[in-house]
């Protein structure tokens, strides 16, 4: 990283506060590619706790311009803070964040991206996957994670996503939906020639990357 851990800080302030030459420090940042993520979630998780109750516009202003640029990363480290922020604020823009990077994270489905996502659906807290905090899912969260893992399980089958299986239970606190997810879970899987994991690999090494003859 050619910027000194300073100066990221100092362009994030630029940034957060919208000062004059924002935009230009948003571009050094870019420019240092996904090194800044973990500042980022940083200045963001600070930001987050000071929210208590309802923010006032330029608040509003301010952390959203933190989770826009955030969410250009497309870093499975970002999911659980954009959720968290959506959450939050109810703010559409966080939300639209979030989804983007869920819809990322489905369509590229590398070793860390399924990580974050099965780590999501447990509510569990790794601090490799970007899960500094526990979550536990709403329904309507924990349906739209299920079904990009889902969509995963279809085009690329593993037996690291057998730990979905047990994840996706239809109760009378989930969503109906995941009476037919698990399903096709199962049949994407094969589940009579795929092992069952012992435990959920709680490491990006420990979870394979699809090789490129897998993929269409």
């Amino acid at each position: 990283m050619s910027l000194t851990h300073e100066q990221v800080f100092q362009h994030l302030h630029v940034v957060h506060e919208g000062a004059p030459g924002w935009e230009r420090s948003q571009a050094a940042l870019f420019g240092e590619g996904d090194e800044v993520v973990p500042f980022l979630i940083e200045v963001l998780e600070i930001e987050l706790n000071k929210v208590h109750g309802v923010l006032v516009v330029l608040s509003y202003q301010k952390l959203l311009r933190l989770t826009v640029m955030l969410a250009q990363f497309d870093d499975p480290r970002s999911l659980a803070w954009l959720l968290r922020v959506a959450r939050q604020t109810n703010e559409p823009k966080a939300i639209l964040s979030y989804h983007q990077v869920l819809k990322t994270l489905e369509r590229r489905a590398s070793a860390a991206d399924i990580q974050a996502l099965i780590a999501l659906m447990q509510g569990t807290t790794l601090r490799s996957a970007g899960l500094p905090f526990s979550m536990a899912l709403r329904s309507d969260e924990a349906l739209w994670v299920a079904q990009a893992l889902v969509r995963i399980a279809e085009r690329y089958p593993q037996p690291e996503l057998r730990a979905v299986l047990p994840l996706i239970v239809y109760t009378l606190s989930s969503p109906f939906e995941f009476i037919g997810l698990r399903k096709r879970l199962k049949t994407a899987l094969g589940t009579d020639s795929l092992p069952i994991p012992a435990t959920v690999a709680q490491t990006t090494n420990d979870l394979p990357i699809p090789t490129e003859d897998a993929r269409p």
